[in-house]
């Protein structure tokens, strides 16, 4: 054996588990763990031999042993290796006898007759000399002690594979003891057990357990396509097989899957064997390529949901919504589709799932349709993955589906300027669908390399000037670039991108980008807890537009240019002339656009499974396009004629002109909930009542005062509560001052007085309801900017009516409407808050309805206070300090 061969079985063995070699120092981790000196010329040999009886001659190495004693031996000996036929180490097989490298032929013979001498002492079947120079292979035990010819068997070479034995199989190709498919609940049991026996209770990290995974997987999808039929599958096993077979057996098929696609892994499995033996067995019978594409993707959903939450910050989105993306968009065979933030590839997979379906239904019975599924699945699914980990499970899981992995580009960001793949790019781009659901919240800076690649912030439109900005507006402007003319978009957005007014935010930016280049199709509100359960807290809502046709870009081009023109000397910024050059292009080029809010989503705030789902309806997996009472239903009746559709209040559905859309809010708002609640404001008024707007009927008050320049003067600050109730802050609490004197104020800092009878709302949560009137006994108290106070107009409100009002199911919808943002802390803006209608009755109508609401409120309190009482006497005849039979007497009872 040469050196080189030596020092790599070392590290071969190193890699896996068998030995450690630190500070000098070599540790064999075998029946026992033993620890020597690796400086001795004689070690390196014995960890060389000990590394290639298990690697190369599949021993077990828990049924190997090192620096054993040898009984009946003077002086006491030790046998360098000793390898064991059973598993208690009882009945030795083999006995090892190493030297250094470069011994005469004295000191062989001498180790020889050594290596005898141990061997009959022990009653091994075997006894191997070796100095790796060269080596002798005897059989001691069918021979006299004294034979050294008739028994020699040559090399080490012909030392037998793990006993001699002969492995059996269970599961042979082609046969019925096959592998086969089993239920995604079983599935996601089994994913679930295999990455907890890998990540072995925090010993990996989730995220290289995962890959390990994958690389196991993907040696199984190749055994599975490539064992023929009465072969056994080399992905089992074997009766009685020991880890470090079966590991070189993975192993070697693992490799022979990388030579035949490089594309995915490039490094060796890492894995010791025994952790290859649990995964195995617990897969080797699923026969992965078998599964239902849909079932397949649900098991891998379910599971891997939480890893990637906790591990990455990225969010699963859930299956409902991906499902109705999808169908939205309508996929065809000939569709060519790109996720440029493809994650794991749940929507190139649905995506999958309904082309297949629909090829099933067109080509029934045709030789060609499993041809036309897989040319699908490998010419026409594309995908960018920024993660190295994550895109190789997404190449692995589309790998699976019968390829398409290798059109993933993985370790690319999808906002750098050159991809591996040349049909990435935006210079003629094939896409005629673009999905997903990108990344958001998360500021880009100028010069990350790791989120822009080879790009630069002044390389896109939206982001020009700036050396920050939110990743979602760049990623859907280069979404919307990888559009080819007449490409269709559908993308999970935060609200904000639809409705933020500051023109910092450049979220306004992106909306007269989006109309500029797109035709807007539909936009889709979703609830509040969309994505509660993957633990975000963002509004979202789905975007569905289509990138202008040539002809259709050049036409806008020209009304908005020509717009431009006539403005050109006009007294209005940059923005203003553009936003009206745009609107005046709209309404020469009307079309109109789809909006829609699901309230419910096929799952609950928890995450459980739900038949309430107004999103669509599903038969056999597959949503179904004609179902009326779903938004899906109601778009496809929209695209059939959408100057005649009408829409529908449950689900709430509407068809607006996207000039009037663009018009209706002055930052150019495109979230549903807004326009559809404007539907409703729109209604006439009953008889007896009035139409106002809340700006009408309330004065700001602005009475400010800076509490530092009265250090020595304590104040009462108040802050509301979600429910509407009004408390004094507490000092020392939380970031709190110990004490509400102006010394403890920040320097310079703002606060506004409040008056009796004022209104009070919180900016942030009014949303949630949190606004209240101002009591007698807070008069003069002081609140942050954060909650505006209003003067109400008490000859045409009440101040309690106001109240009542403003904490209605109604005024709540309105309130929801106007809000903008997406996280959790909406903030609702002072002139939309103001310009809310109201329906009011004449003052002397709602005296009369606030007395009987005050009157039945100290009723309940009279109530409560009662059962205060009962209680507390109730408890004193428990505890025996009041007579029972009086106490009932007095009760009534």
């Amino acid at each position: 054996m040469d050196e080189s061969t030596q020092w790599d079985l070392i590290r071969r063995a190193a890699e896996r588990g068998y030995l450690e070699i630190r500070d000098n120092r070599v540790r064999y981790i075998c029946r026992r763990v033993y620890d020597d000196d690796f400086t001795d010329p004689e070690e390196p040999v014995r960890a060389a031999i000990y590394a290639w009886l298990i690697l190369e001659r599949e021993y077990p190495n828990t049924q190997i042993d090192v620096e054993v004693t040898v009984p009946r031996r003077i002086p006491a000996d030790r046998a360098d290796i000793v390898v064991y036929e059973d598993a208690r180490c009882l009945q030795p097989y083999l006995v090892v006898e190493t030297k250094e490298r470069g011994i005469g032929p004295t000191e062989l013979a001498r180790a020889i007759e050594q290596a005898f001498g141990n061997a009959n002492s022990i009653r091994a079947k075997y006894a191997l000399f070796d100095n790796l120079d060269s080596s002798r292979l005897y059989d001691v035990a069918n021979f006299p002690p004294a034979e050294r010819d008739a028994n020699y068997l040559g090399p080490r070479e012909n030392l037998p594979s793990e006993f001699g034995r002969a492995l059996e199989f269970r599961l042979i190709a082609g046969t019925p003891a096959d592998i086969r498919s089993v239920s995604a609940s079983d599935l996601e049991n089994r994913v679930r057990r295999a990455h907890g026996m890998i990540w072995a209770g925090g010993m990996r990290d989730p995220l290289t357990a995962f890959n390990e995974w994958s690389k196991l997987i993907f040696a199984k999808v190749h055994d599975e396509r490539h064992t023929p039929n009465g072969q056994p599958r080399r992905f089992q096993v074997g009766a009685g097989e020991s880890a470090v077979r079966l590991g070189n057996r993975i192993r070697a098929l693992y490799d022979e899957a990388r030579i035949g696609d490089p594309s995915i892994f490039s490094e060796p499995i890492s894995l010791p064997d025994d952790k290859i033996r649990e995964v195995v067995r617990t897969f080797e019978e699923v026969g992965l390529t078998l599964m239902d594409v849909d079932a397949l993707g649900a098991a891998f959903e379910a599971f891997f949901g939480t890893v990637f939450r906790e591990e990455l910050g990225q969010y699963f989105t859930p299956r409902p919504l991906v499902r109705f993306t999808v169908a939205m968009l309508m996929p065809q065979e000939r569709d060519i589709l790109l996720d440029p933030t493809a994650g794991t590839g749940g929507f190139l997979l649905e995506a999958l799932f309904q082309v297949w379906k629909g090829i099933d239904k067109a080509y029934a019975g045709q030789p060609e349709l499993e041809r036309r599924k897989y040319d699908f699945a490998r010419q026409r699914l594309y995908g960018i993955e920024v993660h190295p980990i994550v895109g190789r499970i997404c190449q692995t899981n589309l790998l699976v589906h019968r390829d398409g992995h290798t059109n993933i580009e993985v370790g690319k960001t999808c906002l750098d300027a050159s991809f591996r793949n040349h049909r990435i790019t935006t210079v003629n781009p094939p896409f005629t669908i673009v999905l997903g659901n990108p990344p958001f919240g998360d500021a880009i800076e100028e010069g990350d390399s790791d989120r822009l690649g080879s790009s630069h912030l002044d390389d896109f439109e939206l982001a020009r000037g700036r050396n920050k900005i939110d990743s979602e507006i760049v990623i859907l402007e280069r979404a919307i670039k990888f559009l080819a003319p007449g490409g269709r978009l559908g993308m999970v957005v935060p609200d904000g991108l639809l409705n933020n007014t500051g023109e910092q935010s450049r979220c306004p930016a992106f909306r007269r980008f989006l109309l500029k280049y797109t035709r807007v199709l539909a936009v889709v509100s979703l609830p509040d807890h969309a994505f509660r359960k993957q633990g975000a807290q963002n509004k979202t809502s789905l975007l569905f537009c289509r990138r202008y046709t040539q002809e259709e870009e050049r036409a806008f081009e020209r009304s908005y240019s020509q717009a431009l023109q006539e403005m050109k000397d006009a007294p209005l910024s940059d923005v203003e002339k553009e936003s009206e050059a745009i609107k005046k292009a709209l309404i020469h080029h009307r079309y109109k656009v789809f909006m829609a809010e699901a309230n419910n989503v096929g799952y609950t705030a928890t995450g459980m499974p739900s038949q309430l789902n107004d999103l669509y309806h599903a038969e056999d997996r597959v949503p179904q396009y004609e179902a009326q009472d779903t938004i899906l239903g109601q778009y496809v009746q929209f695209l059939r004629d959408p100057d005649a559709y009408e829409g529908t209040l449950q689900p709430p559905c509407l068809a607006e002109w996207i000039d009037q859309v663009f018009e209706a809010h002055k930052s150019h708002r495109l979230d549903p909930k807004y326009h559809l609640f404007k539907r409703e404001e729109h209604q006439g008024s009953p008889e007896g009542m009035k139409r106002y707007k809340l700006g009408d009927v309330l004065r700001r008050r602005r009475e400010a005062l800076v509490p530092y320049d009265s250090p020595d003067r304590e104040f009462l600050t108040l802050t509301l509560t979600q429910e509407g109730e009004l408390k004094p802050r507490e000092a020392g609490v939380g970031n709190n001052p110990p004490a509400w004197f102006g010394i403890y104020f920040t320097p310079g800092v703002r606060w506004y007085r409040a008056r009796a009878g004022d209104l009070i709302v919180s900016r942030i949560d009014v949303w949630k309801g949190c606004v209240s009137v101002i009591p007698d006994e807070y008069d003069g108290a002081i609140v942050t900017q954060e909650f505006p106070i209003y003067a109400v107009r008490e000859e045409i409100i009440r101040p309690y009516y106001l109240k009542l009002l403003l904490r209605t199911d109604y005024f709540r919808r309105a309130i929801r409407a106007v809000t903008t943002g997406h996280s959790n802390r909406r903030r609702t803006q002072d002139d939309d808050f103001e310009n809310l209608e109201i329906l009011l009755p004449d003052v002397t109508v709602q005296d009369r309805i606030i007395e009987v609401v005050r009157k039945k409120e100290n009723d309940k309190e009279a109530a409560a206070r009662q059962h205060e009482e009962l209680l507390t006497r109730v408890e004193k005849v428990i505890m025996g300090s009041t007579d029972i039979g009086e106490f009932l007497k007095e009760v009534g009872s």
